[in-house]
């Protein structure tokens, strides 16, 4: 899902070879938790599905918003 690494660069206003998927979102690139709630709104726009509010409170890293990402595709 090297999309949502191109959802986060292109949030963030930053090259995707920048990131890492184990990038903390707040501590290692300074998203706030409204921070997040708004990239997660572009990533539904960008791949036509839901993404769960509650399962977000657990996500940390890159790697966690791909995981719940794939998820809310699953669905």
């Amino acid at each position: 899902m090297t999309d949502v690494i191109t959802c986060v660069a292109n949030f963030l206003g930053i090259e995707e070879s920048d990131l890492d998927e184990s990038a903390d979102l707040q501590m290692d690139l300074g998203l706030s938790s409204f921070d997040l709630m708004a990239l997660s709104c572009e990533l539904e726009e960008h791949f036509h599905t839901k993404i769960d509010a509650e399962k977000l409170t657990g996500v940390r890293t890159i790697l966690d918003l791909k995981a719940v990402t794939a998820q809310a595709l699953a669905v």
